[in-house]
């Protein structure tokens, strides 16, 4: 019984002088909230655009998206970057080709259009619905 509490003991005067730094808690940890941006080819019409919403808002750590049929876009806040392929995956699965954009902080506005690389707009796809 004497060794166990001077172990015990041992222990707890250990972890009293530790040199360390405390660990990260909720109320120390800062997430930064960023914005995707995507083109979106195929939507039609304000129909295509909210069932796009539909299906991204519903992915854990997004907490809001706005697609635009006249754009051809899609952007979605999240505070965790790494949902990225899953929104592709979510919009993909409902017949819409996407690519990413860019990627921006939170709040920040969107790019005027969803320019390719030449810089041409992007077309709507036929059908999409």
């Amino acid at each position: 019984m004497m060794k166990r509490l001077s172990g015990i003991a041992l222990i707890v005067t250990c972890l009293a002088g530790c040199d360390r730094p405390p660990a990260p808690t909720a109320s120390t940890v800062t997430i930064s909230a960023v914005a995707l941006h995507f083109k979106v080819d195929g939507m039609t019409c304000d129909g295509c655009a909210k069932s796009i919403e539909s299906e991204v808002a519903e992915l854990p750590g997004v907490t809001t998206c706005k697609a635009s049929h006249e754009n051809g876009s899609l952007t979605v806040q999240t505070t965790d970057p790494a949902v990225e392929p899953k929104v592709i995956a979510a919009v993909s699965g409902l017949q819409f080709e996407i690519q990413r954009i860019e990627t921006t902080p939170a709040n920040d506005e969107a790019p005027a259009d969803a320019s390719n690389s030449s810089g041409e707009t992007a077309q709507p796809a036929a059908g999409g619905h």
